[in-house]
């Protein structure tokens, strides 16, 4: 089997696959002082959770744009003697990388390009149709968008602040407003402070999302699939298809093109 590690600014996402199946799925926030002998006992305590151990393990890959977190997960799997790929330059993606400073990619963003890909392209044979580009809109703590034309070339990357660090650098820069639920708003004319936060923050970002997504597609002169991740992505149903495991389903493909073992 194979386990898929990818670590973000704010959390930590971990799948199981064997072959193309996943059975296992586990998060966790991301800390930076964890040593290596903490995260093997927290990936084998959660492992077993589902049945599984170390020993069910025939490799593993790694995405993460937390840099100091990088070494410790190498260290941990090379004390338990299983083969870890690391995203990053040098590895087979099966896309072309139509920007400038390959090494300044994102591992998720190169992870979500490669998962956007591989689902516009089996939409395109279920359908019969013309393969479309796709549009992946990642809602973290950063909210991303990754473009893939339909020749199979990661042509550019838009990123701002996602949803809760605007809201938190709002309450954090102000002296009387609070935090709020992440709810969609009822109105986009609040009247109370809550109601009014959630008019501008929530309903703001379906609006430029919105704006974003039409503009990506005449910018680019291409029909559009457009998949959306993260938790955030619930709160907008409508804008695109919501794929909550795309970014390690990305890493369970860049395995595959590597040739690990994953079954």
């Amino acid at each position: 089997m194979l386990l898929a590690i990818d670590i973000g600014n704010s959390g930590v996402k971990c799948a199981v696959y064997d072959g193309s199946d996943r059975v296992a799925f586990f998060r966790l926030a991301t800390t930076d002082f964890k040593t290596s002998y903490e995260y093997k006992f927290m990936f084998q305590g959660l492992l077993g959770e589902f049945s599984l151990s170390f020993d069910d393990i025939n490799s593993a890959i790694l995405s993460t744009v937390v840099p100091s977190t990088r070494q410790t997960i190498v260290e941990v799997f090379r004390f338990l003697g299983i083969p870890l790929l690391v995203v990053g330059p040098g590895i087979k993606t099966g896309i072309k990388l139509r920007i400038e400073a390959h090494d300044s990619l994102g591992a998720d963003l190169l992870c979500n390009a490669v998962a956007g890909h591989a689902l516009a392209k089996a939409q395109a044979k279920e359908q019969g149709g013309v393969q479309k580009a796709a549009l992946v809109i990642a809602f973290g703590t950063a909210l991303t968008y990754t473009v893939v034309n339909s020749k199979n070339e990661l042509v550019g990357v838009s990123i701002a602040p996602g949803l809760g660090t605007s809201i938190r650098a709002l309450v954090g820069k102000t002296a009387m407003l609070p935090m709020i639920p992440e709810d969609f708003p009822q109105t986009l004319i609040g009247r109370n402070t809550v109601s009014a936060m959630q008019a501008g923050t929530i309903g703001g970002m379906y609006g430029a999302v919105k704006y974003m997504i039409e503009s990506i597609r005449s910018e680019l002169g291409e029909e559009l699939e457009v998949y959306t991740t993260g938790h955030e992505a619930q709160i907008f149903p409508e804008l695109g298809n919501y794929i909550p495991h795309l970014t390690t389903e990305g890493l369970r493909i860049l395995a595959e093109l590597n040739r690990l073992p994953i079954a």
